[in-house]
């Protein structure tokens, strides 16, 4: 087949390309590819192409695709593959399921359809196209992986975070995050990604923070707890686990040595906020009560409005009358 010009716009840029079939037998999986890196432990290190080829058909998307592609009689959309090095920058997963197909067939499932990027395609336009893609565009990596490519980013090539926020068009404080948190979990040996939410939350939050540099003890028995499952969703993370930073140091000590329950410990410190809450509440009626302003107003009504206003005292009285001799 003959190769066709054509270009793609790349952060405003247009970069030209070619479009065509290539053999994918010439092709290489992109190691760099966050969906790759997550197929593996990231302390690993970086996959092998066999590696890489095992790991991906054993996935469910990946025999999702090798039935499609079979079914469309080929790719509906094309893989980008880079002019100098024959990477596969987008579209690793259905080189994957064309390698399956061809062990069958490999003359009908020999070439794909591909976009032909420059051979001079560096590395700060790689990334610029794969996040584009990614992170601002279809969004298909989980957030795991997006995390992953933009720490490796940070940390291999040195780039500032807020050059990196700039050049994905996201918000520093986000882009801040997802390199903390995935940094976070490499440390703590936990690359669990279906565990990243937990981490995210557990990062963002100065109110665990503040738990923290109270207990640092209880740093530690967070990330446990995460590791094994033992939060019922994230969202515990992110809204109950905060409440403790209100709570005494000693029930925190103890929800550390596991003499109280976390999520008991955490209804304590709801039950003691609803009792302060209903205190101030009365409070406030009381100041309320007492101000001048509020007796020269009361004494100042007309006969009919102070018969309502006698009405209601009089029952507010018998009502606190009847809490008194409960609360005794």
């Amino acid at each position: 087949m003959t190769w066709i010009d054509d270009t793609i716009l790349i952060r405003g840029e247009e970069v030209d390309v070619k479009r065509g079939k290539i053999d994918h037998k010439k092709l290489k999986f992109y190691p760099e590819n966050p969906r790759l890196y997550s197929l593996v432990k990231p302390d690993e290190g970086e996959p092998d192409q066999e590696a890489i080829q095992t790991r991906l058909i054993k996935m469910d998307h990946v025999k999702e695709l090798v039935q499609s592609i079979k079914e469309n009689g080929g790719l509906m959309e094309p893989i980008f593959v880079h002019g100098a090095t024959f990477e596969v920058l987008e579209g690793n997963s259905r080189l994957a399921a064309y390698r399956r197909l061809s062990e069958s067939d490999p003359f009908t499932w020999a070439e794909m359809k591909c976009v032909l990027l420059p051979p001079s395609f560096e590395k700060e336009r790689i990334f610029a196209f794969l996040g584009q893609l990614h992170i601002v565009g279809k969004k298909d990596w989980a957030p795991f992986e997006q995390a992953g490519f933009l720490y490796r980013r940070h940390k291999r090539e040195g780039i500032p975070v807020d050059d990196i926020a700039a050049q994905m068009n996201l918000p520093k404080s986000e882009t801040r995050n997802l390199i903390k948190t995935y940094e976070y979990m490499l440390s703590v040996g936990d690359t669990d990604i279906n565990k990243w939410s937990y981490y995210f939350e557990f990062i963002k939050s100065r109110k665990i923070s503040t738990i923290i540099k109270k207990t640092p003890e209880f740093e530690k028995f967070l990330v446990e707890k995460i590791k094994t499952g033992q939060f019922k969703k994230a969202a515990d993370v992110r809204d109950a686990v905060p409440k403790l930073s209100l709570a005494r140091k000693n029930l925190i000590d103890k929800v550390v040595t596991g003499k109280v329950d976390i999520y008991d410990a955490i209804e304590r410190v709801e039950e003691s906020g609803n009792a302060d809450a209903t205190y101030l509440r009365l409070k406030r009626f009381r100041d309320w009560l007492l101000t001048s302003e509020t007796k020269t107003a009361i004494e100042g009504t007309s006969n009919e409005a102070r018969q309502k206003v006698e009405f209601e005292l009089k029952q507010i009285a018998k009502r606190v009358q009847q809490q008194l001799k409960r609360l005794e």
